[in-house]
């Protein structure tokens, strides 16, 4: 019997998980990352940066148009910049802030930290208080030329194309309250504004009259619970809700993960964790969403819409860039030139510019997911490998490049109800197959590939089964 990865799907009932492809719909699908027919593994965390002096909370990179790359990060006391020394370097402190959300203007970066905005100029990597007398606010964005600032149930504009305007009724500057739909949650920008409530979601949009903005709600009684949870891939923009993941165009909210992922993530976490500590981010070559909490990460790739989980000792992510590298500081990383070996001075990862899913680990450190392969583990529901037969499974073979490290777990039962021992068998020979000696109506087989183990996809497994009673 041949049983084919299909989705993750663990809200779904443990037996008879058939897609309308003929794959199983998986119960696990642990450290990998989704692959058309199949899974690819999830590298390892590597730091790129030394530690923050206190904890994270909030991070970011933009580029300037003179191509410097400005990579931010906000403790509860300051922002730092991770400057040419390789270094953090504290551009303002003696705050007192909560969770740190940014939104570029031009050659400036505008950061809300629940008090007084912050303007960062990306070409000087200096930061002061955002001129103009602008309100205390928790959430920004940035749509059609102007500042948009968020806290409570208010939001307010600044003047157009001048971020230090705040005086309403001058360059068009103004404010709105939001009288329905309870406090914003968080902010999305581009070509609208989207304003996430915690009971609904509005548009606001350019109007070109003299009302300046058109205010429109698109989803009632699904609102966003976490401003950490909102990310953005071209026009979609993904959010959690208290129904679970949401995505909108802006026209109108969908469900993603229901009946899949919700109730096993919501079971997982209070809504306190959720809005304290849930950041998320898109990597930007794979079109693959991460929503990370502290070791546990639940990922989505968008163009396949399939789910995955993680549990990587990192506890936050976002987007960014790599900062190029002169040759200082290469001296400064290697020790010397010589200690380089065979990379070149050419080499893409010195080049700058490079658009990065960043995350941080559990010392707030900074880094990339480019170490060594992490412990994968795939596990299929309850299958009845014969019907209405109990079923005896001597061997079975994963299918998929691994060629060591590999071993298969198994549950089986005479009744789904009954509990049932979980027995684990070992190595892969040399011919692909791994010997079990497993019986029982419903059996339900996990893989797991081993830390730094070489491998790039996994695809499925082959039983090799026959009825209990019956000759080979």
């Amino acid at each position: 019997m041949r049983a084919l990865f299909g989705e993750l799907a663990p809200d779904a009932p443990g037996h008879l998980q058939f897609q309308e492809d003929g794959k199983h719909s998986l119960r696990i699908a642990n450290n990998v990352f989704p692959r058309r027919g199949g899974y690819g593994p999830i590298k390892g965390f590597s730091a790129i940066t030394e530690a923050l002096p206190s904890a994270f909370l909030g991070g970011i990179t933009f580029k300037a148009s003179d191509n410097t790359v400005n990579l931010l990060a906000g403790t509860a006391t300051d922002l730092y910049l991770f400057d040419s020394t390789l270094a953090w370097d504290s551009i303002l402190g003696s705050l007192t802030a909560g969770r740190w959300f940014f939104t570029q203007f031009n050659d400036h970066a505008i950061a809300t930290n629940g008090g007084n905005p912050v303007d960062v100029d990306l070409q000087a990597g200096t930061a002061a208080a955002l001129a103009g007398s602008p309100p205390v606010s928790d959430f920004c964005a940035t749509t059609s030329d102007f500042v948009i600032l968020a806290q409570g149930t208010t939001v307010t504009w600044s003047g157009f194309q001048d971020r230090t305007s705040w005086v309403a009724g001058v360059d068009q500057s103004g404010s709105q309250p939001m009288l329905e739909g309870g406090p914003i949650t968080g902010l999305a920008g581009g070509e609208v504004c989207l304003i996430f409530q915690r009971n609904c979601v509005r548009r606001m949009a350019p109007n070109f009259s003299d009302t300046i903005w058109q205010f429109d709600v698109i989803a009632n009684n699904v609102g966003c619970i976490a401003a950490g949870s909102i990310v953005q891939v071209g026009r979609l923009t993904f959010f959690l809700s208290d129904q679970g993941w949401q995505v909108t165009d802006g026209n109108e909210v969908r469900p993603l993960g229901d009946e899949r992922v919700d109730k096993t993530f919501l079971a997982d976490f209070s809504p306190q964790d959720i809005e304290d500590s849930m950041y998320a981010c898109a990597d930007p070559k794979s079109r693959i969403l991460t929503w990370s909490m502290p070791a546990r990460q639940f990922h989505h790739h968008v163009s396949l819409d399939q789910w995955t989980t993680g549990e990587l000792p990192v506890k936050a992510c976002f987007n960014g860039y790599t900062a190029g590298v002169n040759l200082e500081q290469l001296d400064a990383i290697f020790g010397d030139l010589d200690a380089m070996g065979d990379i070149s001075l050419d080499d893409a990862q010195f080049a700058g510019g490079d658009p990065q899913y960043l995350f941080v680990n559990v010392d707030d450190e900074i880094g990339t997911l480019t170490g060594d392969n992490a412990v994968a583990t795939i596990e299929l529901p309850y299958l009845e490998m014969i019907p209405g037969k109990i079923a005896r499974v001597n061997r079975v073979r994963p299918i998929g490049d691994a060629t060591d490290g590999v071993t298969a777990q198994f549950n089986a039962r005479m009744r789904l109800g009954d509990s049932g021992d979980a027995e684990s068998f070992g190595d892969m020979v040399n011919n692909g197959d791994i010997p079990c000696r497993v019986s029982g109506r419903f059996i339900r087989a996990k893989v797991t590939i081993a830390a730094d183990t070489s491998w790039s996809y996994l695809q499925g497994i082959d039983f090799d089964a026959i009825a209990a009673g019956g000759r080979r």
